[in-house]
């Protein structure tokens, strides 16, 4: 159902399946985008899961039709990042997204050989903040930062069910805030390389 907007507020909308409300508009941002900054203090972003990986967080609780078909919606998306022209993309996860087991250890080797294999395109960047670093600011949730190519910025969070898409300046605003605090903890490309090799070999 979607809830009665409210000026100057984000609208919300309850979904189901697993696709937060503002999914498609938040993807047809991003296909504009210049720029695209993500941050995930819990699983590998699905613009960049394996098959495998990916197979297993949609299938939890899920019926297998649909499961099978939320699967193949995701691969596809992830066109976004390997197309002639892509975004230049930033994400920045915590540690704790390369130790969690998330299906098998065989597919978690997968994930991560596939992060590496993706940190190293020139258009693209995967920062980890290394656990050690205690509480930050990126814990309270995952959310999205897309610079449009019309100079304009909008943010996007997604928890517990629900996403919203955020046009209000002064909101993005905040969020560009919080999400350069997160960035500021983690490491830098190399070494976030060398800890995500350092995890597989502990796999």
């Amino acid at each position: 159902t979607l809830d009665r907007p409210v000026e100057g507020r984000p609208q919300r909308l309850r979904h189901r399946f697993r696709r937060p409300p503002h999914h498609r508009r938040q993807l047809t941002s991003a296909i504009s985008s210049h720029t695209v900054n993500w941050t995930d203090p819990t699983l590998v972003n699905g613009l960049l899961q394996t098959e495998g990986y990916a197979r297993t967080v949609l299938g939890s609780n899920q019926v297998p039709e649909k499961a099978e078909r939320l699967l193949q919606e995701r691969m596809e998306r992830q066109r976004i990042l390997t197309r002639q022209h892509p975004p230049h993309a930033w994400f920045v996860m915590d540690e704790m997204v390369l130790r969690r087991i998330v299906g098998s250890r065989e597919i978690m080797r997968e994930q991560l050989a596939h992060l590496l294999e993706f940190s190293e395109r020139p258009t693209s960047m995967v920062h980890i903040v290394p656990l050690d670093t205690g509480y930050h600011e990126g814990l309270g949730g995952t959310f999205t930062i897309l610079d449009l190519r019309d100079g304009k910025n909008v943010a996007y969070t997604e928890s517990t069910g629900e996403g919203v898409l955020i046009n209000d300046r002064a909101s993005v605003a905040r969020r560009l805030v919080r999400y350069d605090m997160v960035r500021g903890h983690a490491l830098p490309v190399d070494k976030s390389q060398d800890l995500i090799k350092s995890v597989m070999e502990e796999l």
